[in-house]
């Protein structure tokens, strides 16, 4: 994983974004789930991913918590 693969998937998001949240707001949580399994197996590159896949949270659609 490099932070190119990041930037690829937060492009998806914010390309689906308010067209679909329930959608967009899934795949921000896969993106974190799957960036932190990355640097717990080890990833030579862990602050990079971290800073890019961080910036997930700057895209603007709407979020829903319950």
């Amino acid at each position: 994983m490099d932070a190119k693969y990041i930037s690829e998937k937060l492009k998806l998001i914010e390309n689906i974004g308010d067209n679909d949240p329930e959608v967009s707001h899934s795949l921000e949580d896969d993106l974190y789930k799957e960036v932190l399994e990355a640097i717990a197996k080890g990833a030579e590159n862990p602050s990079e991913l971290a800073k890019e896949v961080l910036k997930v949270s700057e895209l603007k659609f709407t979020r829903w918590y319950a």
